[in-house]
């Protein structure tokens, strides 16, 4: 029992220094508005407060287009109007939401590694339109996370020059830690795989 809250209280204070290192988050550049605030790392979404559920989902984007009621994974799919697709994953208990996505595709890792340092974060929107730039402690420096087609993860690094994000680097994680493209029927992973 004593572990238990120790381990409780070990995670409140990991969410609390995520939550006082990342303050914000902050739009690619200013002449490129993003459309939501939903695309962000994993990491930070789990250790968030709040966490919506279904109906509050559906409230807010509508009744989804598929449903997928497996019994690990459960998740949804609604189409927006701009032609991407929205795929919303709950807990299996509870029926929170555990990750939201939004994408046109799954893009290729060799498209990140086109992505030479220099490069602005307008030409990382024509490989993945939805992405989030988190900024921390600095906020001249800030990260975006891309969920790739082989399961992997690209994180791109940024520096503020000028009032532009500028790619600083490009890093890769084998598995991604959401396994979001692994909780994907195999059905709608082929739909995402399309360019």
């Amino acid at each position: 029992m004593r572990e238990a809250r120790l381990g409780i209280w070990g995670l409140g204070i990991c969410a609390f220094m995520l939550l006082v290192s990342l303050p914000g988050t902050s739009e690619a550049d200013e002449g490129m508005p993003l459309q939501n605030q939903i695309n962000i790392s994993y990491l930070f979404r789990i250790l968030r407060s709040y966490a919506p559920d279904r109906q509050t989902t559906e409230r807010q984007y509508g009744k989804p287009d598929i449903v997928r009621e497996n019994r690990e994974h459960p998740y949804e799919i609604r189409s927006m109007p701009d032609g991407s697709r929205l795929v919303t994953m709950y807990r299996s208990m509870g029926g929170l939401v555990e990750d939201e996505w939004r994408l046109r595709r799954l893009p290729d890792r060799r498209e990140f590694d086109a992505l030479a340092p220099g490069t602005t974060a307008e030409e990382v929107k024509l490989i993945d339109p939805y992405f989030t730039v988190l900024s921390g402690s600095d906020p001249d420096k800030g990260t975006s996370e891309h969920r790739l087609r082989d399961q992997g993860l690209a994180t791109v690094a940024y520096a503020m020059v000028e009032g532009r994000w500028i790619v600083r680097s490009v890093s890769y994680t084998e598995r991604d830690p959401s396994g979001f493209v692994s909780k994907l029927t195999p059905e709608d992973r082929a739909a995402f795989m399309e360019p």
